[in-house]
């Protein structure tokens, strides 16, 4: 067992985690001393009041304790539009997502009126936010920017691919309440 003063990166692993940043493999050594001794980690945040979270594709994250924030609603609209607009145009979301980038001037949340209206309901008002927006992804952990044309997806959007999925079963259920109900 490893003291928590000996831990590997501990000030990088905590102040990434306490930013917000969700660290992947993508942080290389910080991530791969994360792994390595998860329980220590884990019990030395515990002690400090953080809930350390491994998702199960391997990447960390704390877990907040409060309401979802007004970042984290961005977050979700933006990455709802996305799946959506993947869908939709008859895209393989899991390829299109992370295997390889997508190019900002394709991005589809200010294309359609529905679009713009929950984008400006979620506080990103113009287009011209967007890059910001992107900005905030990556400095997350949520997406690696690729030069200024394009934006690649990492581990860590799982989260959100995961919370659609989840939207997506819960409307299917549901629907299928209602129609048990006209019967």
């Amino acid at each position: 067992m490893t003291a928590a003063a000996d831990l590997p990166h501990l000030r990088e692993v905590f102040d990434l985690l306490r930013s917000g940043h969700h660290i992947s493999s993508a942080d290389g050594p910080v991530c791969l001393a994360l792994r390595d001794h998860l329980e220590e980690f884990g019990a030395l945040f515990e002690a400090l009041g953080f809930h350390l979270e491994a998702h199960p594709r391997g990447f960390f994250y704390f877990q907040g304790r409060e309401e979802v924030g007004k970042e984290a609603r961005r977050f979700a609209v933006f990455f709802f539009v996305l799946v959506e607009w993947l869908g939709d145009d008859g895209r393989n979301i899991e390829s299109a997502l992370f295997e390889k980038p997508l190019p900002v001037a394709e991005l589809p949340h200010f294309a359609t009126d529905r679009y713009r209206r929950l984008m400006f309901e979620a506080g990103i008002e113009h287009r011209d936010e967007l890059p910001a927006q992107l900005q905030r992804h990556s400095q997350l952990g949520f997406a690696t920017r690729v030069g200024d044309a394009a934006i690649q997806f990492d581990e860590p959007s799982w989260r959100f691919l995961d919370l659609c999925a989840d939207i997506a079963k819960e409307a299917v259920h549901d629907s299928e309440q209602e129609g048990d109900l006209d019967k």
